[in-house]
């Protein structure tokens, strides 16, 4: 009986280092972490993966972060995109264009930080006067090599 009872006692404990380092992965692993598969596909252009700014976390961080035309204009409404990029712990993405135009301008860029999971925009990048928007701290504060986009379409030397 003793030796019954020491097997139960050895698989509740096991059951329960399970029950807790599944506790502890679904911590780690942000609410972001699975935009990483869009790394190196056009955010809307590449639909293998289905459509980035259809992602309901990305869509409802955005609805409430921006105006109504801001989001229709990072989400639908411009002409170019670059790959989405990730940058140490950041995801970029770099659209630019408009209906207006046949150029790229209204360079923008929506920056998500994994690890705090902070979502960031900046319209106009260019411009002497950025708009910016972010869900926590400044678009400013962000590492100078993600507030720009490095290569491709709307890179400045």
């Amino acid at each position: 009986m003793a030796q019954i009872n020491s097997v139960v006692i050895s698989n509740l404990i096991l059951a329960a280092s399970i029950m807790v380092g599944a506790h502890v992965t679904s911590i780690t692993q942000g609410r972001y972490d699975n935009l990483k598969k869009w790394v190196g596909k056009h955010p809307t252009f590449d639909r293998s993966v289905g459509a980035f700014f259809d992602d309901p976390k990305i869509k409802s961080t955005l609805k409430s972060l921006l105006k109504k035309g801001d989001f229709v204009f990072l989400t639908k409404s411009r002409t170019k995109e670059a790959p989405v990029r990730m940058i140490d712990d950041y995801l970029q993405v770099y659209v630019c264009g408009s209906s207006e135009g046949i150029g790229c301008d209204r360079n923008t860029l929506l920056v998500i930080n994994l690890v705090d999971e902070s979502v960031h925009v900046a319209f106009d990048i260019y411009s002497d006067s950025p708009r910016t928007f972010s869900t926590r701290g400044k678009f400013s504060d962000l590492p100078k090599k993600v507030q720009f986009p490095s290569a491709g379409i709307g890179a400045q030397k």
